[in-house]
């Protein structure tokens, strides 16, 4: 049986990439001096519903070569898209609502702010996964399975969805 408090404490309001399919550590991730590597490294948080941390890697890569530099024109157009950064946001928001309503025990209202944390940022996979979490915990597991699908739609090699949906396979 999955210990349910176990698997959610794997996400922490503030993931790192490391956690990206098995990618690189996180101090190995701190010697990258490259700033194509920083943008190509934005663009994959990007794509994984991660703003915050796509920024950050633009804005490292921006310092690292100021000059004719992709990164500046990402920041530029993710600045421009008020609606994108207010959906971002508010997804983080209510992220952070239903990792502490779920700790709680409070299943049913972290499964509510979940989905409308997804809602607001399709691609935002470490909510899918706490919300596929969450639907295995209420024994939902067809939920679960869909949400799980999202996931690996966006990131197909990620070992949490492929964990999970082994264990629903299993019940």
């Amino acid at each position: 049986m999955l210990n349910f408090l176990g698997e959610l404490a794997k996400y922490p309001e503030s993931l790192s990439v490391d956690q990206l399919s098995g990618g690189v550590s996180g101090d190995e991730i701190q010697g990258i001096v490259d700033e194509k590597a920083r943008n190509l490294l934005g663009l994959i948080e990007f794509q994984r519903g991660e703003l915050g941390e796509a920024m950050k890697h633009w804005s490292i890569s921006e310092y690292l070569n100021p000059r004719h530099n992709q990164a500046t024109a990402y920041l530029r157009e993710i600045k421009k898209e008020q609606e994108l950064l207010t959906n971002m946001s508010e997804s983080l928001h209510l992220f952070n609502e239903a990792m502490e309503l779920a700790r709680r025990g409070n299943v049913d209202f972290a499964i509510t702010r979940l989905r409308k944390a997804v809602h607001l940022n399709p691609q935002y996979v470490k909510a899918q996964l706490v919300l596929a979490l969450c639907y295995m915990e209420k024994r939902h597991y067809k939920t679960a399975l869909g949400m799980l699908e999202q996931v690996m739609k966006t990131e197909p090699l990620n070992p949490d969805a492929k964990r999970y949906w082994a264990y629903i396979q299993r019940q």
